[in-house]
């Protein structure tokens, strides 16, 4: 029996329909009715061209069972008979409107928009959660022999990341991602979200899209309506099934139902290039994407209700319409009956009449002649047996490339996984009932990854060394909270560590206490039942280590820039190498992408890192330029990285140095001065 959406607390109006198997996924709840500023009652719902199929035949079940991984493809692409698209010259815009999209060089996403305010993570762990990053590789991960492929790995993703951390957000955001994306001229938009009433707000922004000729696409929900906005007549509401081809059982259903797609036990996406299983119809909805942009790039002069009607079509209906809709979509059949159904559409409706009554008895012709011209997908559903979820972060092929023998052939459970990335985030703040953030202060702590620590003033309070910090706390979360070694009674090694740093340091983190805060509270905030454990602390810490190792390249990385400088009153742009400060792109991806991808790569080493529970070295950071294609035009420099290096790890430095680094080109990054850089310094050097 279905769970009906929970009631929440509070002013919390849009939340996920979700995998219970995700990290900080949470059962999908509902808005407080007090907290509806424009409420309707929704009454029954009219479908219009290109949605239920009335005249549509329903077929007995005829199943035919199959074993995982036929061919090397997943079994969700087998079920809806996706082969990966002919590349094309016409390239399809899909906005997801979700918790974000973490980087990697697996999912091609051109524009990001972040909606919630004061959140200023980075992107390379800005979906903690991993709900929009799995919905985005669904529909587009890279065919790369890197994670999983998407249905449709040509087309170009727009992130607007509008829930936070807890999968929540006021309609009024979701609203704003609309237009944004409206704005942005996407073809397609995914909302893997609900809520149960109807919101005049929302509905608006819906018909706007939809007037803009945007398709758009949402989950149906988990409970026992089909939720808004997938129940709007603009939107094609999905649900999901089972690898059994039935419905999954947390899957809306009744009229407002349109189209099935696979949802339960599916790979997809996960954080650091990795691959995780997700289920729920937020999984299901961007399957109807995936092959929706495949179908536009075979029709780019057809509108998108033309794609919403072959989509119903050719879908393979082979159950009640209450609990199937139009059927599970069939992507292959959709492009076999595509020009028959084209001809059809100009024949009727191309230039279909602006009387409403006229349009609509060109659309019966349309559908009549359909029927009798275009046989109905009978076609046995393909099931499936032995269907394995990988919980963990990387698969078989691209295990050993991303960590090496660290982790000895295991994955990280998705209990880990919560602890590492709220550990990545702590750093900018995550105890929201704290007024006083725990890691408070980006420029007077050492978790951030600067040259130096201070505030923003030219009076630089002592530099930090990036590295020495990084190696320093790898040793402490090693040892589980432990800053010093008290069994032989020493300090541990901080070689090139700064006094005000070691102390901060101590002061911030014990077997007790992280920031202040008691492990057992903070554990408690990660999730229920998370408990108070070396193994957990000693994980979390490294999760703050990856945290700073991110932060390196955001905050230290030096370039070939174009800044503007204010002389004698008035504002300059002056070329140079420069640092890459956030009001010059620090925090975008688009500014040296390069050095974004050094960076996956070197928090993955730290990944390995927490998994064989050992201590940091310089080679961390070492990004060999052949596993990414390093181009001279996006070359980039972390400054100081080589005095720091020599500092804080002199043996392999000495090492690194004796065996020459022109072999592979480890360490691309160059010193830029003797001494620590700050503004006032570059502005002197560049006045001579």
């Amino acid at each position: 029996m279905r769970n009906k959406l929970k009631k929440a607390f509070g002013l919390i109006l849009v939340l996920c329909m979700t995998a219970s198997n995700l990290p900080y996924m949470e059962k999908a709840k509902t808005v407080h009715e007090e907290s509806v500023v424009s409420y309707e009652e929704s009454g029954d719902i009219v479908r219009g061209f290109g949605n239920k199929i009335k005249e549509k035949k329903q077929k007995k079940e005829k199943f035919r069972v199959n074993k995982e991984d036929k061919n090397g493809k997943a079994w969700n692409r087998q079920m809806i008979q996706a082969e990966l698209p002919e590349t094309s010259d016409e390239v399809i815009k899909v906005a997801i409107i979700d918790s974000g999209i973490n980087f990697s060089t697996d999912l091609n996403v051109v524009e990001r928009m972040n909606f919630i305010p004061d959140d200023e993570c980075l992107v390379l762990y800005e979906d903690i959660s991993g709900h929009g990053t799995a919905v985005a590789g669904i529909v587009g991960a890279l065919d790369n022999e890197e994670g999983i492929t998407g249905i449709n790995p040509g087309v170009e993703l727009y992130s607007a990341r509008v829930l936070d951390d807890k999968l929540e957000a006021p309609v009024e955001r979701i609203v704003e991602a609309i237009d944004w994306a409206i704005e942005q001229d996407v073809d397609i938009i995914n909302m893997s979200f609900g809520i149960e009433k109807n919101v005049a707000t929302l509905e608006a922004a819906v018909e706007r899209a939809s007037e803009a000729g945007i398709l758009l696409i949402a989950a149906s929900g988990d409970g026992d309506e089909v939720a808004y906005p997938a129940a709007y007549d603009e939107v094609i509401a999905v649900g999901s099934v089972t690898t059994e081809g039935l419905p999954a059982e947390n899957s809306a259903d009744g009229e407002a139902l349109e189209l099935m797609a696979p949802g339960e036990n599916i790979l997809s996406t996960g954080i650091f290039d990795g691959v995780m299983g997700v289920s729920g119809t937020s999984m299901a909805a961007p399957h109807v994407v995936g092959a929706a942009s495949v179908l536009m790039e075979l029709n780019p002069d057809m509108p998108a209700e033309y794609i919403r009607a072959l989509l119903n079509y050719s879908a393979n209906l082979y159950g009640d319409s209450d609990e199937y809709g139009n059927g599970v979509i069939d992507l292959e059949y959709a492009i076999e009956i595509n020009d028959k159904f084209q001809k059809l559409y100009e024949k009727h409706l191309k230039n279909a009449s602006k009387n409403k009554k006229e349009k609509e008895k060109q659309k019966d012709k349309f559908w009549g002649e359909v029927l009798k011209t275009i046989p109905e997908n009978e076609k046995a559903v393909e099931t499936f047996t032995e269907v394995e979820v990988v919980e963990g972060m990387w698969s078989k092929e691209n295990h050993q490339n991303a960590v090496g023998n660290a982790c000895y052939g295991e994955s990280l459970s998705p209990e880990q996984r919560k602890i590492l990335l709220y550990a990545c985030k702590y750093p900018d703040g995550f105890i929201e009932e704290d007024e006083n953030e725990p890691l408070e202060g980006m420029y007077t702590n050492p978790y951030h990854g600067f040259l130096w620590s201070g505030d923003k003033s030219e009076e630089i309070s002592g530099e930090s060394n990036y590295i020495a910090n990084y190696i320093f706390l790898t040793r402490v979360a090693a040892n589980g909270g432990e800053t010093r070694d008290e069994v032989n009674n020493k300090e541990y090694p901080s070689s090139g560590v700064r006094d005000k740093d070691i102390k901060r340091i101590k002061e911030d983190i014990s077997p007790s206490e992280i920031g202040g805060v008691d492990w057992s509270t903070v554990f408690a905030a990660v999730g229920s039942g998370i408990e108070n454990t070396k193994e957990n602390r000693s994980l979390f810490i490294y999760g703050i280590a990856m945290h700073h190792v991110a932060d390196v390249f955001a905050h230290s990385t030096w370039a070939d820039i174009t800044r503007k400088v204010k002389e004698n009153g008035e504002w300059i742009e002056r070329n140079g190498i420069q640092r890459i400060v956030h009001s010059a792109g620090a925090d975008k991806t688009t500014m040296r992408p390069n050095r974004y991808k050094a960076a996956n790569i070197a928090i993955k080493n730290v990944l390995g890192k927490a998994c064989s529970n050992a201590v940091g070295t310089i080679n961390d950071f070492a990004i060999p330029v052949y596993s990414w294609g390093l181009l001279e035009e996006e070359r980039f420099y972390l400054g100081n990285f080589q005095k720091y290096a020599q500092e804080a790890d002199s043996n392999n430095y000495n090492a690194w140095e004796k065996a020459g680094n022109t072999e592979i080109k480890a360490y691309r990054y160059l010193n830029l001065s003797s001494t620590p850089l700050d503004y006032k310094d570059f502005e002197k050097a560049q006045a001579q």
